[in-house]
């Protein structure tokens, strides 16, 4: 579990990935940063940028995405810790 609080209730379950599908977990840390005007990178803009960098690997789209969230907040410095896990399938 990444980021469970003790008062959530969330439910288990089981998914299969077909090929080439991947799951993506992440923290806070990407979807909250701040820009100098106060805007939030926001969830819409962490899946349009998933959407628009479909052939990236795992490893780039850790690299890419992380530069992206960096380039948004205008900053070097984080205000939160960043935790972005990706399970991709091999295809074939």
């Amino acid at each position: 579990m990444v980021g469970i609080m003790d008062d959530i209730e969330f439910e288990e379950g089981k998914i299969a990935l077909k090929p080439g599908q991947q799951i993506i977990i992440y923290s806070d840390g990407i979807s909250e940063p701040q820009n100098t005007n106060g805007d939030l990178y926001e969830e819409v803009r962490f899946k349009d940028w998933l959407l628009d960098h479909p052939n990236c690997t795992p490893e780039e789209t850790i690299e890419l995405l992380i530069d992206d969230v960096k380039a948004f907040s205008d900053s070097d410095q984080q205000s939160d810790d960043i935790t972005l896990i990706i399970i991709k399938r091999e295809e074939g």
